[in-house]
């Protein structure tokens, strides 16, 4: 009769708070994932359109020809290296403090 109880309960029934750490983290993580999918997705959609129109390999920022070497390890990048690293800086700069960066 326990099992049967078990399985008709309710997941906050039966999960202790380990459990919803894990279940929370689990679905934190697929988020994530998810988020970073579209994201990629979306740049190599516009990496497409920017071969249709006649721009590929072009920074969006200052215009200037996006090193090959960039272009063969990320071939959807909008931006030439000194531009990532600025859009890395400013995100780096924007981004909320953890525990980690405190300590």
């Amino acid at each position: 009769r326990r099992c049967e109880d078990a399985l008709d309960a309710k997941i906050a029934d039966v999960e202790d708070p380990i459990d919803a750490v894990i279940s929370a983290t689990g679905r934190d993580t697929a988020l994530q994932e998810g988020g970073m999918l579209y994201d990629t997705l979306t740049m190599v959609r516009d990496a497409l359109r920017r071969i249709k129109d006649g721009t590929f390999g072009i920074c969006i920022d200052c215009g200037q020809q996006i090193e090959p070497a960039r272009l063969n390890a990320v071939p959807w990048t909008p931006y030439c290296l000194a531009d990532q690293e600025n859009h890395d800086k400013e995100a780096a700069e924007n981004r909320p403090q953890t525990l980690g960066d405190i300590a």
